[in-house]
């Protein structure tokens, strides 16, 4: 991909199921869209991605975890996500069961929607402005 890469948008591609070993090399990235149904996990070294603002994750139910180490929860010791994130969006993640975005001190918006399998939200970051959480049994 390019290295200049703004925004990247991948939607519905059936055959798309993990992305390469070496994760996504694009440090100017600051949107993010993936919704794909056979997706099993997200790209490696995510936190990595210093300019990402924007993410969202949508309509991938097959992701079964994260590549650094196979969790199935956002946990913040580890803080897989980048600390840049403004905006968090997560819709249709079935696997997920946890979520603790303590560490990322950036984050004003978080939209968590249809995550039937959330048990847990952990500690928020203090500077949330917005928060809207829809569980769907």
């Amino acid at each position: 991909m390019p290295s200049s890469l703004k925004s990247l948008r991948i939607i519905n591609c059936e055959g798309l199921e993990c992305f390469p070993a070496r994760g996504l090399s694009t440090p100017t990235l600051t949107s993010f869209n993936l919704a794909c149904e056979n997706l099993k996990s997200l790209p490696h070294q995510m936190r990595d991605l210093k300019s990402l603002r924007d993410l969202t994750i949508s309509f991938c139910p097959g992701v079964e975890s994260f590549p650094e180490d196979d969790m199935v929860s956002f946990p913040d010791e580890e803080c897989l996500l980048p600390i840049s994130l403004t905006s968090l969006i997560i819709t249709e993640m079935e696997s997920l069961a946890y979520l603790s975005l303590q560490n990322l001190i950036s984050l004003q918006s978080l939209d968590v929607t249809t995550c039937p399998n959330l048990r847990s939200l952990g500690s928020m970051p203090a500077h949330l402005k917005n928060l809207n959480l829809l569980v769907l049994y």
